[in-house]
């Protein structure tokens, strides 16, 4: 026999199971945290010129793209997340939306960091030598060249 306690338990633990997991998830970028840093394109379809412009920027670019560990995750309104060129299970184009305060039909190219923090934010596609200097900037991406052997210490 359950009784009233148990069940007020059960209930609230299978309502914060369903809702807050579900909703965490679909704005989850930790997976990348660390591993890669993340250039986001919104926009309102994946046909948006802006959308097509910066994918080809990326996709002309690519060794360099690479080399800074970078994936570039598309996110139309109301449509499918495509994480470098894949449909994305798990993300949420309307979650992402309100996480990263991009208002419908607006077009924005956002820069995470290796430690999931917005480091730019850009009106319109970012061309990939103004993104790449962004990057080589930062203290994490330094230390990745001087471990390379591409940058000397002495290097600021």
């Amino acid at each position: 026999m359950v009784t009233a306690l148990q069940f007020i338990l059960f209930a609230t633990l299978a309502a914060y199971m369903t809702n807050i997991p579900a909703s965490a998830s679909a704005t989850d970028l930790s997976p990348y945290q660390w591993e890669n840093r993340l250039l986001l394109s919104f926009g309102p379809t994946l046909d948006d010129p802006n959308m097509v412009v910066q994918r080809t920027k990326v996709s002309n670019r690519q060794p360099g793209f690479l080399d800074r560990d970078l994936v570039l995750i598309e996110v139309p309104e109301d449509d499918t997340v495509v994480v470098d060129g894949q449909p994305s299970e798990t993300l949420d184009a309307a979650a992402l939306r309100e996480r990263f305060d991009v208002a419908p039909g607006q077009y924005r190219a956002i820069l995470v960091g290796l430690d999931g923090g917005q480091k730019s934010r850009q009106t319109a596609p970012i061309t990939m030598d103004r993104l790449y200097e962004n990057i080589d900037r930062m203290p994490m991406r330094q230390q990745e060249l001087r471990q390379q052997g591409k940058l000397s210490s002495s290097t600021r």
